[in-house]
């Protein structure tokens, strides 16, 4: 009877252990599914977009047509605007950690930040006082056809220059300035401050985004990038093809422009991307030119 009791316990403590592990593998090894799974997914869509980039420079090249199958789970969106395609989808777990865009495919981005330096040795007396700041040196520089005061000030006993203030008017007010790496407003463009010379004597403004263009033969026209913004459980990833325009060796500038005139965007099933060359525009200009090669697409 003993000796039954005893098999009867070992095998209620084995059943336990068991348990505990099955259950200490479900909640540990959950999440890694769960990113390997959502990485799975992403590479997916990210590989569809360089098959739809590679459709696109094929159809411009050839002057034909072509079709390509793409399927969206629920909660997928596809969409074709401002000369872009984009894929909207989520992952559990931040497959793309940042919540701006980057590179999926090579280094660079099709966009790159209006870089402006600004001499800013000239000591200023009529610059306005700043509470905790001193001794201010100013310059000048034009961003949107708007001319704006750029003073610095410093806030340190070691005469550091830590603080920018970027204004139009006779007067700053605290969402005029800002310190290195933060951003002023104007105009609803955002300005982010690059650096600050510590003796004051310069400083960098990051403005507006503008076209960084390649290379032909070196660089790719059409760039994968993506984003991930958290939104509740879930985080919500965009993916986007976008082009930017190279030039050759003789200066002329070579551009594939995109253009969806109707069904341009589709959600969850099986769709069909049509892509058909249109026409290629040569501009004249004083200098080497460029040429658009546009192509129309459209979503079945």
């Amino acid at each position: 009877m003993r000796k039954a009791q005893a098999t009867i316990v070992e095998i209620g403590l084995i059943t336990g252990i068991i348990i505990a592990i099955v259950a200490a593998t479900i909640i540990w090894g959950k999440p890694l599914i769960e990113k390997s799974t959502d990485k799975a997914h992403i590479d997916n869509v990210i590989a569809k977009m360089t098959e739809i980039d590679s459709a696109i420079r094929y159809v411009g090249n050839s002057k034909s047509s072509m079709t390509i199958k793409i399927g969206l789970n629920a909660g997928e969106n596809l969409r074709i605007y401002n000369g872009t395609v984009q894929w909207d989808t989520s992952t559990r777990v931040p497959v793309i950690a940042v919540n701006y865009w980057v590179p999926l495919s090579g280094t660079q981005m099709p966009t790159k930040k209006n870089l402006t330096s600004v001499n800013t040795s000239s000591d200023c007396t009529t610059c306005p006082t700043r509470t905790g700041f001193q001794n201010p040196k100013n310059g000048t520089a034009v961003f949107e056809g708007v001319e704006y005061q750029i003073s610095v000030y410093n806030s340190t006993a070691q005469g550091t220059y830590t603080s920018l203030c970027m204004n139009s008017t006779d007067m700053i007010v605290d969402s005029d300035c800002a310190t290195q790496f933060n951003t002023i407003t104007k105009a609803s463009v955002e300005y982010i401050i690059g650096s600050i010379q510590t003796d004051g004597t310069s400083a960098v403004i990051l403005g507006k985004d503008i076209e960084n263009t390649g290379v032909v033969g070196r660089d790719p026209a059409g760039v994968v990038i993506g984003k991930s913004i958290p939104s509740g459980d879930f985080q919500k990833v965009l993916i986007k093809l976008k082009y930017r325009a190279l030039k050759d060796s003789f200066g002329k500038e070579i551009s594939y422009v995109l253009q969806c005139d109707s069904n341009c965007e589709t959600g969850q099933g099986d769709h069909t991307l049509n892509i058909r060359f249109n026409s290629i525009d040569t501009k004249k200009t004083s200098d080497a030119g460029s040429t658009e090669i546009i192509l129309k697409l459209s979503i079945d």
